[in-house]
């Protein structure tokens, strides 16, 4: 009896080592390469997310989005875009990876950018491994 039942938590735990280590090997999802899912301005996104959290949630949480707005701040040193809402406390925050130039945007100009939804924070609206689109 103690033979199987120790047989049979080797093979539950082997099993889980398994899953552990498929999950931990498999490809990361290339954000740059996927074609976004829909596009946004910025200013619906976030008052997608101050309205109704959860239906925002389920519409935009974990998809590639295209959202276009006005840049009110630029962060070079952390790569990060800030795009104008109709709040003045809430921004939608795009965040880049390394290696991505940022140095021709230039405050208030409209950007179209596409990036990964992360879904919303007390700040805003984050939007992370982005590219530019225009």
């Amino acid at each position: 009896m103690v033979k199987k039942i120790i047989l049979g938590l080797l093979i539950v735990g082997m099993a889980g080592a398994f899953y552990v280590y498929f999950q931990y090997n498999k490809a990361h999802r290339d954000i740059v390469g996927e074609k976004a899912s829909m596009e946004i301005t910025a200013v619906d996104l976030f008052d997608a997310y101050v309205t109704d959290e959860a239906g925002a949630n389920a519409k935009y949480l974990d998809k590639v989005i295209a959202v276009s707005g006005s840049i009110l701040e630029l962060d070079l040193k952390n790569q990060m875009v800030f795009l104008v809402t109709n709040d003045d406390f809430g921004t939608v925050n795009a965040s880049f990876d390394e290696g991505v130039n940022l140095s021709g945007l230039v405050i208030g100009n409209e950007i179209a950018i596409k990036g990964h939804c992360t879904g919303g924070d007390d700040l805003g609206v984050v939007i992370t491994h982005c590219s530019i689109l225009k």
